[in-house]
């Protein structure tokens, strides 16, 4: 079974609020043929469920996180692996994960040090995507890199912070922030329109600005597909959709404003 211009126009809508046939886990049963040739960019994008496993288990191992967040699923490695690479980093680290990511643990040593900079190791997994040979990758991996720098930003202009020193993050978006700082679109606008309305969200209570991200979020996966309708690119923006819809599934008012917190407090 190979995918073709019916199988891709028939995947159902996605949205945040719709349910779909399946999980992604049901997607990746029911097409496992079909997605075989493809299995090295799925697996970028299963990547982030781990990233976010990281975060999870790293919190409570840092005695930071209460929260009830179970792990996300598909991911690369199992529970059992994944604590025993947090463990030993060094010793035990999974063959599936790429450079970038024991860089990381080499980086930052102990628990407490690796729970306050995890943000990096988000910055990190979207600054390797930009330097797949993929058109969806290059445009996923620069739209969340923006996200990331953008909220720094926000940080910092809500604290009254020096920009100069604190801003980090991608660094042609960095340099535009720092020269248009008092802009209401931080001079991003023009690259990215949606930034304005990410910007709002910011302001409503930590869940409904939670899904509202993560809405802009799919509905940039979507705007790649468009542009080539029975490409490649189809399949890795509706996967990495619905990988953000179950993030949002598993919220909670209280898993929101956690995670809301980490990215305005730093």
């Amino acid at each position: 079974m190979k995918f073709n211009e019916f199988a891709i126009t028939s995947f159902p809508e996605l949205t945040i609020d719709k349910e779909l046939p399946w999980d992604a886990n049901g997607f990746l049963d029911i097409y496992v043929e079909a997605l075989e040739p493809y299995k090295e960019e799925i697996n970028l994008i299963i990547l982030l469920n781990d990233i976010q496993n990281i975060d999870i288990l790293s919190s409570k191992r840092a005695g930071y996180s209460t929260s009830n967040l179970s792990l996300f699923s598909p991911s690369l490695v199992s529970e059992n692996e994944l604590n025993l690479f947090l463990d030993n980093p060094l010793l035990n680290s999974p063959d599936v994960y790429p450079e970038f990511i024991s860089d990381f643990f080499a980086e930052f040593k102990d628990e407490q040090q690796r729970y306050k900079n995890i943000d990096k190791l988000y910055v990190y997994y979207f600054e390797y995507l930009k330097t797949v040979d993929s058109s969806f990758f290059i445009e996923w991996g620069g739209f969340e890199s923006m996200l990331r720098t953008l909220f720094s930003a926000v940080r910092i202009s809500k604290s009254g912070g020096d920009f100069e020193s604190l801003l980090k993050g991608d660094s042609e978006v960095v340099k535009k922030i720092s020269e248009q700082r008092n802009s209401g679109d931080f001079g991003l606008k023009t690259l990215w329109p949606e930034v304005l309305d990410i910007i709002s969200t910011l302001d409503k209570n930590p869940l409904e600005s939670e899904k509202e991200i993560d809405k802009i979020r799919i509905k940039f996966a979507k705007e790649i597909e468009e542009r080539e309708p029975f490409h490649k690119n189809v399949i890795f923006g509706y996967f990495a959709g619905i990988l953000i819809k179950e993030r949002w599934r598993k919220m909670s008012e209280k898993n929101a404003s956690e995670i809301l917190n980490n990215i305005l407090e730093g």
